[in-house]
């Protein structure tokens, strides 16, 4: 038995699964602030197999510091 997405929600939000036994990966666009700084935002998830979105919503938004070691920004 799997476990359910809403349990691994606080740890990993780079993916998760689609209605389709797929899995959804995350997109990620870039806001600028009024100061000019960009800032990395998750705008949702795409499945490639069957093309389904879903967008994020709140705290779902936030992109962790953990993932933006690699970006130069």
């Amino acid at each position: 038995m799997t476990r359910p997405y809403r349990a691994s929600l606080a740890s990993d939000l780079t993916k998760k699964p689609c209605k389709c036994g797929g899995t959804m990966g995350e997109i990620i666009g870039y806001d600028e602030c009024s100061n000019g700084k960009i800032v990395p935002i998750r705008r949702g998830w795409y499945c490639v197999e069957c093309r389904e979105w879903e967008k994020a919503i709140l705290r779902e938004m936030t992109v962790e510091d953990i993932y933006l070691d690699h970006l130069e920004v």
